[in-house]
């Protein structure tokens, strides 16, 4: 992990990804193309899933581009919803959390500075997945947001 790569990916392109939370996607560029400096990736849910991650802050920068659909994003106790085109950026060490609110899909691209949220969602197994989130100093402090909130 300590050159950086050239990425070109075709529409579509990417390693397959899911989350524990729901939802699926694909990383665009990862942590071992970027010598670890950042990882994009592109996040999808389904019309009806609503589903989000635990309330939460972690060590590194997360930056989030809302493709398409609607989302609920809480930063600290704001809470604001977010359409298509716009951008939510969250410093290291800020409490958040997101849910899909739309009535359709939501997809966004997300970019995490340092690399290596890949980690997580790519683990074969809760042990590992925990490895990956100790090293990341994700912390849930919370429960995640629910649908009428």
């Amino acid at each position: 992990m300590d050159r950086k790569s050239l990425v070109i990916l075709d529409a579509g392109g990417g390693t397959a990804i899911r989350s524990p939370t729901g939802g699926h996607g694909k990383i665009k560029v990862g942590a071992e193309d970027t010598a670890g400096t950042l990882t994009i990736y592109e996040s999808l849910r389904p019309a009806g899933d609503a589903g989000g991650p635990l309330l939460h802050k972690h060590l590194f920068d997360e930056a989030f581009y809302v493709l398409e659909g609607e989302y609920t994003f809480q930063v600290g106790e704001r809470r604001v919803k977010a359409s298509t085109g716009a951008f939510v950026y969250i410093p290291g060490g800020t409490v958040h959390t997101f849910r899909h609110s739309g009535d359709g899909d939501g997809r966004m691209l997300t970019v995490c500075s340092p690399g290596g949220i890949e980690a997580m969602f790519m683990a074969p197994d809760s042990e590992t997945r925990a490895a990956a989130e100790r090293k990341l100093g994700v912390e849930n402090v919370g429960p995640p947001l629910v649908p009428d909130q």
